[in-house]
């Protein structure tokens, strides 16, 4: 992965770009969850000199629900367990950064990703009923809460 200084120029000014309205909002929230995915990428590339790059956006991207969900959607996907606090963290400070521009399948995806941090602490039966939650706010065969509470042996809701 190559990070250059445009790249990360780009990424600042996209991080303290404001908004006009909640439709600009949401588009940009789109691109800042992209950017969350870059970030957990470069986290684990290993690499420790693009990590020290990275290190001033990762301080950046604490401020915004999106880049938060973004890496951590990331690090779950391909390395959980040894960045499960860094996570726990991030997913409580991702939930009191939730504003109106989520939509349903949005924050069910939070609260599954909440369910699967939980879960990978050990803590099913909380999991199950995050994974419940989710379910309810989003009942749509792609939730992937859907696979987790079948593949826990749970009535999946109708």
């Amino acid at each position: 992965m190559v990070f250059r200084p445009e790249a990360e120029a780009y990424f600042i000014e996209v991080l303290q770009q404001q908004p006009k309205d909640r439709w600009e909002r949401f588009r940009s929230n789109k691109l800042l969850y992209q950017y969350g995915d870059f970030l957990g990428y470069a986290l684990l590339s290993g690499d420790p000199e693009l990590q020290k790059k990275i290190r001033p956006l990762l301080l950046l991207a604490e401020s915004n629900f999106f880049r938060l969900t973004g890496m951590i959607e990331v690090l779950m996907t391909h390395q959980a367990q040894p960045s499960l606090p860094q996570i726990e963290s991030w997913l409580k400070i991702a939930k009191l950064l939730q504003d109106e521009t989520l939509d349903k399948e949005r924050q069910a995806r939070f609260t599954y990703l909440q369910g699967l941090a939980t879960f990978l602490g050990g803590h099913q039966q909380e999991a199950i009923e995050a994974f419940y939650k989710s379910a309810r706010t989003y009942p749509h065969p792609e939730n992937a809460s859907l696979l987790a509470l079948q593949k826990l042996g749970q009535q999946i809701p109708q």
